[in-house]
């Protein structure tokens, strides 16, 4: 799901640089996840619809 490389450092006496990159199927679990994180925290606000209002009221953006 991850891809792992040492990326050398461009300064003399600085320790290379440990990165990682996801894969395309690790891209495609992450946006998953964060799709139906947003749909869970969508369904809770219209549980509250007040939080929404209050928010509108005071000039709040969604």
């Amino acid at each position: 799901m991850k891809a792992e490389i040492w990326e050398p450092s461009a300064e003399p006496g600085r320790p290379p640089r440990h990165l990682y990159r996801l894969s395309s199927d690790g891209l495609v679990l992450a946006r998953q996840r964060l799709a139906d994180r947003a749909a869970a925290n969508a369904a809770a606000a219209r549980r509250r619809p007040g939080v929404i209002a209050q928010a509108r009221t005071a000039g709040g953006a969604l």
